[in-house]
Formats: C-alpha cells, structure tokens, sequence
C-alpha cells in the first residue's frame, strides 16, 4: 500500500507515484461535477458497501484524470510563456 497518503499535498497521485512532479491539480477533477458529485462519492464511501467503495474510488480515478490534464495544460502555458 501507498506511504503518507494523508497530509501530503501529492496525498493518493504523489504517494502511489501517480504524479511524482506534482502537477496534476487533483482539485480541478474533484470539482468537475460540482460539490454535490463528491459529497454524494464521498458518503457513498462512508456506507462501506462495495457499491460505496467503488463510486468514490471511480471518482478519485476521473479526478485524478482531470487534474493531469489540467496539470499538463499549466505546463504547456508555462513552456510556452503563457504563465511565469
């Protein structure tokens, strides 16, 4: 299993070396569907079921999509100029 998921900004993505730069703005896919989309997840996960389970772990997995998109797009802008 991964080390130091908790309290670290990278959590889940940095830990599991997912995104070891860092880049992936995790945040931004959480936030995709609005906040009633994560609490909804984030309850289902409370339940324990296997349904709960697999609904939060499915949107951590689009969310951690979703920020590596946005990550990638930060950097592109960076390279190219865009953003200093």
């Amino acid at each position: 299993m991964c080390q130091g998921l908790a309290g670290s900004r990278g959590g889940v993505a940095g830990a599991c070396r997912l995104d070891p730069t860092g880049v992936a703005v995790v945040e931004v896919g959480h936030g995709a569907h609005g906040g009633a989309a994560y609490l909804g997840a984030l309850a289902a996960y409370g339940t324990g079921t296997p349904e709960g389970v697999a609904l939060w772990i499915t949107h951590c997995a689009e969310a951690i999509v979703a920020g590596a998109e946005e990550g990638g797009r930060i950097a592109d802008a960076v390279l190219a100029g865009r953003l200093s």
